[in-house]
């Protein structure tokens, strides 16, 4: 006789084994669903931050390039803000001498290969989009889109020779949740 009850209930799951299985094993199947989902929403999440953050980087080095190459003093070699003899290099009677910081913006003057400097460049935030202005010729103004989603935009001057850029951009999480994300360089100008 007890090698009969053995037998039966090793032949076999009861009933109880087989609803409590049942019963558990959905929540498992859930709970790991789950969790795979949560990883994949993170990485779309991180992903986009890494996005966003190279846009702002590049931006932000696009910016320092120029300028790295730019003058705070231009022509202007006695800084006094008026045109005189010799100071005139490239000869369009025009005292290329624009630095200028606003709130967000910055207007400068490039130094070009040929020892000259350009006519004004300006960065400036215009709403969400970072925009450069430059004149080709006097008169003839040129306006480029460099980046969008741009919440901020910044140059500082801590010392006579650095120069600070900033950009920030807003990034919305998967909750909803806003988080700024800000990219910023320290550059030596050429004067």
């Amino acid at each position: 006789m007890i090698d009969e009850t053995r037998q039966a209930s090793s032949a076999g799951f009861t009933l109880l084994e087989l609803v409590i299985t049942g019963s558990v094993l959905p929540i498992l199947v859930f709970a790991a669903l789950s969790l795979v989902q949560s990883g994949q929403n993170l990485e779309t999440e991180v992903r986009g931050q890494a996005v966003i953050m190279e846009k702002l980087r590049n931006t932000t080095r696009r910016v320092a390039d120029e300028l790295r190459v730019s003058s705070r003093t231009g022509e202007d070699s006695n800084s006094n803000g008026v045109l005189d003899d010799g100071e005139d290099r490239n000869g369009n009677s025009r005292l290329e001498s624009d630095w200028s910081v606003g709130a967000s913006s910055v207007q400068f003057n490039r130094m070009q290969s040929d020892g000259t400097y350009s006519l004004p460049v300006t960065y400036r935030l215009d709403g969400t989009t970072l925009m450069r202005d430059f004149e080709v010729t006097a008169g003839d103004m040129r306006t480029a889109t460099i980046a969008t989603g741009i919440s901020a935009f910044s140059v500082t001057t801590p010392t006579d020779e650095t120069v600070v850029i900033a950009l920030t951009a807003e990034i919305t999480r998967a909750g909803g949740e806003a988080r700024s994300e800000t990219a910023s360089m320290t550059i030596h100008q050429r004067n």
